[in-house]
């Protein structure tokens, strides 16, 4: 997070301000038991965005994390607008775990930290 936060910084995206509000936010979130595990080091594996090659197109979740047949994905939204076409993404996403059959459960997130929202996908 605090990778993306900083790649935003430089791309001029936000200003230092609000990078230091936005890593603020994010340490605030932390205290939540469902975020706190995301980035707790309970994982066997943890794959930041890393390439899923679906249909010819290319995607990309923000951070998949893999413990025996459990696998959680997590895409972070870094504004306050819930857009449909992100829970339909992260529905790809379990889609394409669950198509890999190695996987028995799977959960899907969409985590707003600005606004501390966590959204969980069903597919």
């Amino acid at each position: 997070l605090y990778r993306a936060i900083h790649r935003m910084t430089l791309d001029c995206v936000i200003d230092e301000n609000e990078a230091l509000i936005l890593r603020q936010n994010i340490d605030k979130s932390l205290e939540s038991p469902v975020v706190a595990e995301w980035f707790s080091d309970c994982w066997d594996d943890v794959k930041t965005e890393t390439d899923i090659v679906y249909n010819n197109e290319l995607r990309r979740p923000d951070r998949v994390m893999i413990k025996e047949d459990r696998a959680v994905i997590v895409d972070y939204k870094f504004g306050y607008k819930h857009d449909p076409s992100y829970a339909q993404k992260m529905a790809q996403y379990i889609s394409l775990l669950r198509q890999m059959g190695r996987f028995a459960n799977i959960e899907g997130y969409i985590w707003y930290p600005v606004s501390g929202d966590i959204e969980r996908v069903e597919a």
